[in-house]
């Protein structure tokens, strides 16, 4: 099964906050594509998104996608704290 990975143009991506960022534009992640980086269930991403731990998803009519930056954002410090 493959992953589907919407390219956003660069004046639609969140501004850069990292210097590390490259100039290419971001990417939407599916549910799948974000359970699947993560390893977490919908259930998780779902609640601590509620609870403001989890990047927020983007709405795009009926579909839910979220920003791949962002989810690499997140992984990134989750693993800094455990390595705390």
């Amino acid at each position: 099964m493959s992953s589907t990975i919407i390219s956003v143009p660069a004046m639609l991506a969140p501004s850069r906050s990292a210097p590390d960022q490259s100039d290419a534009p971001d990417t939407l992640l599916r549910y799948r594509d974000v359970i699947a980086r993560c390893g977490i269930a919908r259930q998780t991403i779902d609640r601590l998104e509620q609870k403001g731990k989890f990047p927020r998803r983007v709405r795009i009519g009926r579909a839910t996608r979220w920003s791949a930056r962002a989810i690499q954002r997140w992984i990134d410090e989750q693993i800094a704290r455990a390595g705390r």
